[in-house]
């Protein structure tokens, strides 16, 4: 018998296959057919999808989309008030046990104990690698690592593979769609997506992420400030009547003035329908040549958050526009609406 702990001499070699069986493989391959699936959700999921009219309570311009009778991440923590009819007795492709680590690990504020919360900064992975690498996928986009779209892709797969093929990549999707509609109603922001305009370097679905987040932010601050609009003029009107019962007192005006002190000075009132608006803040100590009030900035429009797909469609209309004077006009007023 040949011993081969004995041998003087050894030899490796690789031995290549056409169709190697690899766990990485077949994920792939699975989650690359999904691309090519033409079905709806109503064929994929079925009677799952049964709904019944939605309540005054919901107002946004997603409510085309269905409950789940799983419930989403939100129903479990109780955040979201049931609108919808769900038959306990019918659970999904993927049963609670698995979904609700799924939307945890996509979700993980939703979570009271943070198991897999998100890097603090989130970096593209061409950036730490090598140049010839940059060259070789600079026509491909992708996600932050460790993103959402980044995790999505891992959970998607996952549940291709292993958790019930299409019909389980349809309930995950279906359900993630679920949390991106109750964040939106209630104006919380998408954990795991840089908060900037759309990054066009970056794939279409984590610009579209990009994209909610800047509404969201948008709709927080105007709503904050309106309320502090509110809360100042209360303040003004409440000091506005002090400032009438005071200087209404010419005795104690008077009395100011024998002292040598100096009364404090009115401020100027506005009326109702003379008060000024759209004052972003004071500019320094600058005033008004022939008033003397303080010059403000006033509040400029945002530029306008474009994803990819939006931009080359306005670049699809400005071409058909044509060159002539009545097309530059009309390309005119549209790049500065």
């Amino acid at each position: 018998d040949l011993d081969p702990s004995q041998a003087p001499e050894w030899s490796v070699a690789i031995k290549m296959a056409d169709k190697p069986v690899c766990l990485l493989s077949e994920y792939l391959s699975e989650f690359m057919h999904l691309c090519s699936c033409n079905r709806s959700m109503a064929d994929l999921l079925g009677d799952l999808l049964q709904h019944q009219q939605p309540g005054p309570t919901l107002t946004s311009s997603l409510n085309v989309l269905t409950e789940s009778r799983v419930p989403t991440i939100s129903k479990v923590l109780g955040q979201a008030k049931g609108t919808f009819v769900r038959d306990k007795t019918r659970e999904g492709p993927i049963s609670d046990d698995l979904l609700m680590p799924l939307l945890y690990f996509l979700f993980p504020d939703a979570d009271e104990n943070v198991r897999s919360p998100y890097p603090e900064y989130l970096t593209n992975f061409l950036i730490k690698d090598s140049k010839p690498n940059q060259e070789m996928f600079a026509g491909m986009k992708t996600a932050p690592v460790d993103s959402l779209v980044w995790r999505l892709a891992v959970v998607m797969s996952h549940a291709t593979h292993t958790l019930g093929g299409v019909k389980a990549a349809a309930h995950l999707w279906f359900e993630f769609c679920q949390e991106l509609r109750f964040r939106w109603e209630r104006a919380i922001p998408i954990p795991g997506v840089v908060r900037v305009f759309p990054d066009s370097k970056t794939c279409l679905l984590n610009q579209k992420l990009q994209m909610l987040n800047c509404c969201v932010e948008t709709k927080t601050k105007r709503e904050n400030a309106l309320l502090s609009s509110s809360t100042d003029d209360l303040l003004t009107d409440d000091s506005e009547d002090d400032e009438e019962e005071f200087f209404d007192c010419e005795a104690e005006a008077e009395e100011f003035l024998a002292a040598g002190d100096v009364p404090p000075r009115r401020r100027p009132k506005h009326s109702l329908w003379n008060k000024p608006v759209g004052r972003y803040k004071r500019c320094e100590n600058l005033r008004l040549l022939q008033t003397g009030e303080y010059l403000y900035i006033p509040v400029t429009q945002d530029p306008t958050p474009k994803t990819e797909d939006q931009l080359e469609e306005d670049e699809r209309v400005m071409l058909q526009l044509g060159t002539d004077a009545q097309g530059m006009e009309l390309r005119t007023r549209m790049m500065s609406a």
